[in-house]
């Protein structure tokens, strides 16, 4: 009996031990409010004060030049500036901050309006579900929040009828809203595409046959099928790779010139640098000279030769069959075409691409283009939309038809991969969020918790927190996967890197955090029967409900502290100006060593932010009806996203490279599917539930919406699910409806007609147009010269010396006589500044070339505050 005594406190100590080291979801929850909701609530406050106290850090759009906005006049109070931004209409936000931010505007806005309905859901669902009757299978919920869930109602219980009533209301509405927004996506998408944009004049074609590879032939060609007055010019890129490096050279010339000036402007003091004397040796001997006379002289040379070789190249772009080069001084002669070829570069610059830019006279002519066959050959002059040209990547525009294949399987081989290693940290940090779980499979945490029972909440608070930092490296990665594609413009990279990131929020954060428990089980069944992935996840999801809420609340809190109070951006710009150049204004608004001024914000990460609000939408889908807490959470974040990015469009992002909203077309493709694979989910859950009776009612709501998704989405993978039976429909529905996005995506000629009948009684510029996709290295100026600022009327003498300075003969005395009177009541107060001008004008004795600057005499006049000078 004494044995049975003892043995019976150890168990029963031990059972005691056991239950101080489980935490429920309702304290999980808690803690995970009060940990992060205290962050929030603390960045928050802080971040409104800040504001306040430096406009110019947190209003930027208020006073840099280039992205001023009058939006961004009025700064609102402490708090009121998070419902005053919503005050300002869509049609001036979509003029100053472009029709991409709209659309990411109104994508949180309609995930706050289907949380809504789940609110509403949840004012009747949680007594429903926390109210239902006892049995064996649900005895042992005892957790409050569980209770509130699908997982407290016992198998075949008439309360599924209310989860049914729930599923029609939240996916009925997000149907409606989704036609909605499409018919306003739509008309908006053509307002833009209307707009006088280089973008909307032009096309890309790309797999040019060679004999319509230059300038004047593919204009001829596009000219023959559209009309010669409809095209304006044809611009085929060249390869350019010594021009380029020779334009670097000349801009490295330029700064260290402007540079040098600065300084000599400032102190009074002529630099000197360090120059080799030998330029063709990599380590040679150095020898100390003049900063101003050599930048001169290295930028006059330069100027000659990127002069020549442009001159050059667009003789060869447009298909000249001689090509002279201006006469040299030591022959006075001109080359032949073959010689230019060499000089330019021989077999690298001059080189002509496969591809090339038209610009029509129209936008009918452009948009018709877009949607047409030009040649027999499959691939060979591939029509795609022309970027804006400052966001074009010359780099990529002459990979030819087989790189670009190649590319885009390495693209999807590298994506694959990561896919899958992305699993391992994925389900490992989704099994710290169930402690009794990663006990069974890691023996070395069993003990650690064991020890120390305090660390259980920690790791599951961190749990989160570990899946969003990951997925914050993200797009990081698929951005250089996506760059091996070939992709011709950022917002083309954006596209793409989008859908890849959709993907890895669905697929990593979503479904295998879901079943993480027992991931390589989960696999191999789903392997061995594919089906098995509906009873998967039906049994799986009801209880990562918790985890899910976690991770939206961690997401918008970390989201929230590194866009509002911009600390990265902070950072960099301090680092920028402690160890970036800084004398000049130009230098001072440059990025230096990859850190970037605060004036000059990175762009706003569509796909990134884009991408996150996948994964809310998937979680709202699914646990709507299942936790009907989980809209709560969601509608709160949603409609704080709503006025942070609203704001941040207005005070901080420029409308840079606008896309006219196209990743708005890829974002409900991906949310058609996920809203799919919720009521599969949903159905698979009911079927464990033994709903028979139930789920031919649910079959209407999920018949509906893959109409819907088969009609607006080009047939996508989940055809093969359905029942047969259904096939005949959903071709037909497929084919009427599939016309959304096509329509959404082109100009329809009735509108483009519209509009070249309200441009006709105009005159027309076309100044605009001409020249808009000319390469960055061939539309330079020949010739560039220091800024005025540096060499201007009040520092004449200086002006004068870096002139005369760089003299080619370098034979001729230079002359020159400084001239100034002062009156004698401003003599006190200019003296000093024409004593450092004299200054200068002396030491410009030593700095001419073969030159000697005679100064007979300085006679100091100020006119009017400014000082004139004579030679």
């Amino acid at each position: 009996l004494d044995d049975e005594a003892v043995s019976s406190t150890v168990h029963r100590a031990m059972e005691e031990e056991e239950e101080t080291t489980e935490f429920s979801d309702s304290q999980i929850l808690r803690d995970t409010l009060i940990i992060y909701g205290g962050i929030f609530a603390g960045v928050f406050l802080l971040y409104c004060w800040l504001r306040l106290r430096h406009p110019k850090t947190y209003a930027i759009r208020n006073w840099v030049e280039g992205i001023q906005t009058e939006l961004a006049k009025d700064q609102f109070g402490f708090l009121s500036w998070l419902w005053k931004v919503h005050g300002i209409n869509e049609e001036d936000l979509m003029n100053e901050c472009g029709m991409d931010a709209v659309c990411f505007v109104r994508t949180v806005r309609m995930g706050f309006r289907i949380s809504a309905v789940g609110v509403f859901n949840m004012i009747w669902l949680l007594p429903v579900y926390y109210t239902a009757e006892e049995s064996s299978e649900t005895e042992d919920i005892t957790d409050t929040v569980v209770k509130m869930t699908i997982a407290h109602l016992p198998s075949g219980s008439s309360r599924l009828y209310a989860t049914i009533i729930a599923a029609y209301f939240v996916f009925g509405y997000a149907m409606y809203l989704i036609y909605e927004e499409f018919t306003w996506y739509i008309e908006m998408r053509h307002k833009f595409l209307r707009k006088t944009l280089p973008k909307n004049y032009t096309v890309f074609c790309r797999n040019i046959p060679k004999e319509y590879q230059n300038n004047e032939l593919l204009e001829k060609f596009f000219a023959r099928s559209f009309g010669a007055e409809n095209v304006l010019e044809a611009r085929v890129p060249l390869k350019l790779p010594q021009l380029e490096k020779a334009v670097a050279e000349r801009e490295e010339a330029l700064d260290n010139l402007e540079h040098a000036l600065a300084m000599f402007q400032k102190d009074g003091q002529r630099p000197s640098y360090k120059a080799k004397q030998d330029k063709k040796k990599f380590c040679g001997k150095k020898e100390e000279v003049d900063s101003i006379e050599y930048f001169s002289h290295e930028l006059e040379e330069a100027n000659d030769d990127v002069q020549t070789r442009i001159g050059n190249l667009q003789a060869i772009a447009s298909g000249s069959s001689h090509l002279e080069e201006p006469a040299t001084k030591e022959t006075g002669k001109s080359r032949s075409f073959k010689s230019a070829m060499s000089f330019v570069g021989g077999s690298e610059d001059g080189q002509v691409y496969p591809s090339g830019f038209v610009v029509f006279k129209k936008i009918g002519t452009a948009s018709a283009a877009l949607q047409m066959v030009h040649h027999q050959q499959p691939f060979a002059m591939e029509i795609v939309e022309a970027p804006d040209p400052d966001a074009v990547f010359w780099g990529n525009i002459g990979r030819t038809h087989k790189d670009l294949q190649l590319g885009k399987l390495a693209s999807f081989a590298a994506t694959s991969v990561l896919c899958i290693f992305w699993t391992i940290p994925m389900s490992f940090f989704a099994s710290l969020s169930n402690v009794e779980a990663v006990r069974e499979d890691i023996d070395f945490l069993d003990d650690l918790f064991n020890d120390y029972p305090g660390l259980v909440p920690v790791f599951e608070q961190l749990a989160p927190f570990f899946v969003v930092i990951f997925n914050a490296m993200l797009p990081i990665i698929l951005e250089k996967f996506t760059l091996l594609e070939g992709p011709i413009s950022s917002g083309v990279v954006a596209s793409s890197t989008f859908v890849k990131l959709a993907a890895f929020m669905i697929i990593q954060t979503f479904f295998v955090s879901a079943i993480s428990g027992s991931i390589f089980q989960a696999i191999n069944d789903i392997i061995d029967d594919w089906t098995e992935i509906i009873d998967l996840l039906a049994n799986a999801l009801p209880a990562q409900g918790t985890y899910f809420m976690q991770i939206v609340i961690v997401t918008t809190t970390m989201g929230m502290i590194f866009e509002l109070p911009r600390l990265v951006p902070a950072i960099m710009a301090a680092l920028r100006n402690c160890i970036g150049p800084n004398l000049t204004e130009k230098e001072r608004k440059k990025t230096a060593f990859g850190l970037r001024p605060i004036t000059d914000p990175s762009p706003f990460l569509f796909p990134k932010f884009t991408s996150q609000l996948v994964l809310y939408f998937m979680v709202l889908f699914v646990y709507a009806v299942i936790s009907p807490l989980t809209p709560l959470i969601t509608g709160m974040c949603f409609l704080f996203m709503m006025s942070m990015h609203k704001h941040q469009f207005i005070f901080i992002y420029p409308a840079h490279f606008d896309s006219g909203g196209k990743l708005w077309a890829n974002f409900i493709q991906i949310i058609l599917s996920c809203m799919l694979i919720a009521q599969i989910t949903i159905l698979g859950l009911l079927g464990l539930k033994k709903a028979g009776k139930q789920i031919p009612i649910f079959i209407p709501a999920l018949g509906v919406t893959i109409l819907g998704l088969l009609g607006l989405k080009k047939a996508g993978k989940q055809i093969p699910i359905f029942i047969p039976l259904l096939v005949i429909s959903i071709l037909f529905s497929m084919y009427i409806r599939q016309m959304h996005f096509r329509v959404a995506q082109y100009l329809p000629t009735h509108e483009a007609l519209t509009e070249e009948d309200s441009l006709r009684d105009k005159e027309f510029d076309f100044n605009f147009l001409r020249g808009a996709y000319v390469q960055p290295a061939l539309g330079v100026d020949a010739r560039v010269s220091p800024d005025d600022s540096l060499t201007g009327e009040k520092e004449a003498a200086l002006a004068d010396f870096v002139e005369k300075g760089v003299d080619k003969q370098g034979d001729a005395d230079i002359e020159q006589t400084v001239t100034a009177a002062v009156t004698e009541e401003d003599k006190d107060e200019k003296g000093e500044e024409n004593e450092i001008l004299f200054e200068r004008a002396e030491e410009g004795n030593q700095g001419a070339d073969k030159g000697a600057v005679a100064v007979d005499e300085a006679v100091i006049e100020v006119d009017e505050g400014a000082v004139e000078v004579t030679p």
